[in-house]
């Protein structure tokens, strides 16, 4: 169990948006990555949409998949499987091939491993991990066809890049984002009901 908390704490919002608003400073920061900075923004802002909307339908008028026990995608997951590969892939430079290809490896062990903790946690069916999954992962894809242009020649130096997101790591590792009880208040504000839905009371996020 306690290993599992080691692991989940790396899919919690609390670390994956400050390495994404570091990721996505660097990148606008300069004009050869800014295209890239906006997509970037935009794939996780709608991934993020799509997440929250399916947790929504289901804490506000129990819209869910009964037969699949699915009341919405892992967050964890999805955005594991999108930011974690991604941030190498960004910010390492493509003639660095063998460096990059392993950090976007290692990316997507991680994402893997944040998947299992959700298990191991027992905080989401099999249903919810894997579509939440597929639905990162899917996302990952999409974003590497239109990847151009990752790291111009006069990018910062790497050592500035490592500190900037490690200091995220450091300073929030081991934190949880409220996003379970922000997701409640919109439920209940949105459908008029006096509680919300939650076939996991107090578990399911």
């Amino acid at each position: 169990m306690h290993m599992w908390l080691l692991i989940t704490a790396f899919g919690d919002c609390s670390v994956l948006l400050p390495v994404f608003l570091v990721t996505a400073a660097w990148l606008i920061s300069r004009a050869a990555t800014r295209r890239n900075g906006l997509l970037w923004i935009l794939t996780v802002f709608i991934c993020i949409a799509v997440v929250g909307l399916s947790k929504l339908m289901y804490m506000s008028w129990d819209i869910g998949i009964p037969g699949l026990d699915f009341s919405g995608f892992s967050g964890h997951t999805a955005l594991s499987s999108l930011i974690w590969p991604l941030v190498p892939a960004l910010l390492i430079p493509e003639r660095n091939v063998l460096l990059r290809r392993t950090a976007i490896a290692l990316g997507v062990l991680l994402a893997v491993g944040v998947a299992a903790s959700r298990l191991g946690l027992g905080v989401h069916s099999i249903s919810e991990v894997i579509l939440g999954g597929m639905l990162g992962f899917g996302f990952t894809a999409g974003f590497f066809f239109k990847l151009r242009n990752t790291t111009p020649r006069n990018s910062a130096p790497a050592w500035q890049i490592g500190i900037s997101l490690l200091l995220p790591l450091l300073l929030c590792y081991g934190h949880t984002f409220p996003s379970q009880q922000l997701l409640k208040d919109i439920a209940i504000s949105v459908s008029g009901h006096d509680t919300v839905f939650n076939n996991a009371p107090g578990t399911r996020y």
